[in-house]
Parts: C-alpha cells; sequence; structure tokens
C-alpha cells in the first residue's frame, strides 16, 4: 500500500508512468496529494499500467482546471476493484483505453468533469455489472469504449453527447 501523507505535499507536474509494472502494489491512496502543480497536458498516462495486484486507488481533494489525460492509466490493472473520486473535480481530457481488461471492476462513478471517453476506455471490463452513468460533460464516446463487457445491463449517456462513435 502506498500512502503518500507529507511527501505528497510537494506535488509533481507529471504522473507519467508513476508505477508502471508495479506487480506487487495492493492499494494507493492520494488523499493528500498535492495536485496544485499538474498544468495543462499534464496526465496520468500509464499511471498503474500492468499493476496486476492493485485493487483500490482513493483519490480525494482532487481540485485542478487543467485539462489531464487517463490514457492507458489503469490497463491491465486486473484485480483492480474500485477506485474512489471523494470531493474532486478534476477536467478529463480522455479516458483512453484507462480501465481496459481490468477485468475484477465492479462499478466505477466517473467524475463529472471528464470531457471524452476514448477507444476501449471500458474494454474487457467483464464484471463491470449494472448501469454506468456518463457525466453531462461528456461530448465524445468513442470506438470500442464498452466492447466486451458481458455483465453491463446498459450504458446512461447524456443528450449533449456530440459525437458517438459505435463499431460492431
Amino acid at each position: 500500500k502506498i500512502n503518500f501523507g507529507d511527501f505528497g505535499k510537494v506535488g509533481f507536474s507529471s504522473m507519467n508512468s508513476m508505477f508502471y509494472g508495479c506487480t506487487s502494489l495492493t492499494e494507493i491512496d492520494l488523499s493528500n496529494f498535492n495536485f496544485s502543480n499538474l498544468t495543462s497536458g499534464s496526465s496520468f498516462n500509464y499511471f498503474c499500467y500492468n499493476c496486476t495486484s492493485l485493487e483500490y486507488l482513493t483519490i480525494s481533494n482532487f481540485s485542478n482546471n487543467n485539462l489531464i489525460s487517463f490514457s492507458n492509466s489503469f490497463y491491465r490493472c486486473t484485480n483492480l476493484k474500485g477506485i474512489g473520486f471523494i470531493n474532486c473535480n478534476i477536467k478529463v481530457k480522455s479516458l483512453e483505453s484507462t480501465f481496459k481488461e481490468c477485468n475484477s471492476l465492479e462499478n466505477i462513478t466517473i467524475p463529472e468533469s471528464v470531457t471524452s471517453i476514448g477507444s476501449e476506455a471500458f474494454a474487457n471490463c467483464k464484471n463491470l455489472s449494472g448501469e454506468l452513468y456518463i457525466g453531462e460533460a461528456v461530448c465524445f464516446i468513442k470506438d470500442f469504449a464498452f466492447a466486451w463487457m458481458s455483465e453491463l445491463d446498459h450504458v446512461v449517456i447524456p443528450d449533449g453527447v456530440a459525437v458517438l462513435a459505435v463499431k460492431e
């Protein structure tokens, strides 16, 4: 388990590949992390890519007005069960392959500030079930965003989605 505590008060300008391939990591708590240094174009790309033991991530008190990318952030985190976004106001640019192959993910609340759900964002999340609500800020949903999800009952998409790319 990693808890940033006082170390997180320093902050980082990018979180790219921070825990890439940490196969023994089970939990990350970013509750006390300083996100103020993240600037426009900063990202969480490949943040926890292939962290196969990661089960939980908590992000709280995250307020940042700059667009942030989460491409491939949790791709292949096969034991990820949940992510808590608590008191977060994140302008997320894209969820491109963000949760792809997160086979243990059962439910998720997408932050209201997400503007795009990219290709394969939730592809192959075999245990994601029930309803998935898409926030009002989403303008784009790209191809294969919800592909190969056998347990998901339905996706609630707001009227404001400008482009919906669907491929079978």
